[in-house]
């Protein structure tokens, strides 16, 4: 059972840029990634994200999802 008033760390990825936003949507999560664009990520095991997928930005930073 998770507790939302004391978090825990099951895993970690290494991200190009700060974390400005995610969205989840099942076992996939859509990471925006600041100067890294946006990033998207398997999420079935949470101790072990993968990244399956990315999508570099030419100027700015991402940093918002809808």
């Amino acid at each position: 059972m998770t507790d939302p008033l004391h978090p825990v760390l099951l895993g970690a990825l290494q991200t190009y840029g700060w974390a400005f936003d995610v969205a989840v949507s099942g076992s996939t999560a859509y990471l925006a990634a600041a100067f890294g664009g946006l990033r998207i990520l398997n999420v079935l095991d949470p101790a072990h994200p993968l990244e399956t997928g990315s999508l570099a930005w030419v100027q700015g930073n991402a940093a918002g999802l809808a």
